[in-house]
C-alpha cells in the first residue's frame, strides 16, 4: 500500500507541498469530484425522495464516470479525507479489480472484505494526506506534546485534529497514546470515550488499559479536561489491565467537539526521541 501511496504523490507532485493538494492527487488518479446533489435531474419526478436517499451517504465513487460525489455540507476537512478515501477504492489494485470483477455480476463483498477494504482505504488516504514519512520529520521537528501537532501541524497538512493527532502517536517517537472523547452538548460533566490508540513503545511501557464508557462527573478526566483549549501535563495513575499502576502524565486539547487526551509516562517525560 505504501508504493501505490508514494507513486500516487509522485504522480500529482504532492511531496513537500502543503496544504497537501488533495485536488491535484484527485486529478492524478484520473478522478474529479461533483456535488452529490448534481445527481438529482430538476426534471425527476420525484426529486425530493431521491434527495432524501442521498442524504443519508457523505460521497461515494462512481466509476463509470470516474466521479466522487460528495455532499455539499461536508465540511472542507471531511471533503479532503473523504475524497483521499474514495481514491483508494480506485487506485489501490485489488480493490479496483475486484470492484470491476462485481460490477459484471451479481454478487456483493462479503461483511468482512469490505470492512478490509474501508480499514485499508482508510490506511491509504492517512498515507497520502501525511505524505508518508514526511509527517514522520515534522513529528519530530516540533515541541513533544498536544498543543504542537494541533496548531502547526493540522495547518501544515490541512488535516483534521482527529487524523492528525492519530498520526502524531506513531510518528512522534515516543511512548504516547491518545484518548478521544465526544463532549455530551446537554451535560458537560460527562465525556464519553470514542477511541483509544497507543504506540507501540506506550504498550511496552504502560501495558493494555481497559476504558470505561463515559467518564462522568467524578473522574479525573472530567476534572482535569480543559477549562479553556489546551490544559497541561498532569499527572494520573493510569491502571492496566494486569492491575500495575504507571504514573502518566496527560495533556488535554479540547475541540469544542471532541476531547483528546494526549497520556505518556512520567518517566519519559524528558527523555530523549526514541528510535523510529
Amino acid at each position: 500500500m505504501r508504493t501505490q501511496a508514494d507513486r500516487l504523490l509522485r504522480e500529482a507532485a504532492a511531496y513537500g507541498r502543503f496544504p497537501t493538494p488533495v485536488k491535484d492527487i484527485v486529478a492524478a488518479a484520473k478522478l474529479k469530484i461533483r456535488p452529490m446533489e448534481d445527481l438529482v435531474p430538476p426534471e425527476h419526478e420525484n426529486p425530493e425522495m431521491i434527495k432524501r436517499a442521498l442524504s443519508k451517504l457523505q460521497g461515494f465513487l462512481d466509476r463509470r464516470d470516474r466521479t466522487i460525489y460528495l455532499c455539499k455540507s461536508l465540511h472542507t476537512l471531511r471533503r479532503k479525507s473523504l475524497s483521499l478515501h474514495e481514491v483508494a477504492h480506485d487506485y489501490l489494485p485489488d480493490q479496483r479489480l475486484l470492484f470491476e470483477i462485481l460490477e459484471e455480476s451479481e454478487q456483493e463483498l462479503d461483511d468482512g472484505t469490505r470492512d478490509l477494504f474501508e480499514r485499508s482505504a482508510n490506511c491509504f488516504a492517512s498515507d497520502v494526506h501525511f505524505q508518508l514519512d514526511c509527517f514522520n520529520q515534522a513529528a519530530r521537528d516540533v515541541e513533544f506534546g498536544i498543543a504542537e501537532p494541533v496548531k502547526k501541524l493540522t495547518k501544515m497538512y490541512g488535516a483534521g485534529n482527529y487524523s492528525t493527532l492519530r498520526r502524531y502517536i506513531d510518528a512522534c517517537g515516543k511512548p504516547a497514546a491518545l484518548l478521544v472523547c465526544d463532549i455530551d452538548p446537554t451535560d458537560r460533566e460527562k465525556l464519553t470515550v470514542r477511541r483509544f490508540v497507543s504506540s507501540a513503545d506506550f504498550k511496552k511501557k504502560v501495558g493494555n488499559v481497559n476504558w470505561p464508557d463515559v467518564f462522568a462527573g467524578d473522574s479525573w478526566f472530567v476534572a482535569n479536561r480543559p477549562r479553556n483549549v489546551f490544559a497541561l501535563p498532569n499527572v494520573h495513575i493510569i491502571q492496566n489491565t494486569k492491575h500495575a499502576k504507571v504514573p502518566c502524565y496527560v495533556e488535554g486539547f479540547d475541540s469544542t467537539r471532541q476531547v483528546f487526551f494526549l497520556i505518556y509516562p512520567v518517566a519519559d517525560r524528558f527523555a530523549p526521541v526514541l528510535a523510529a
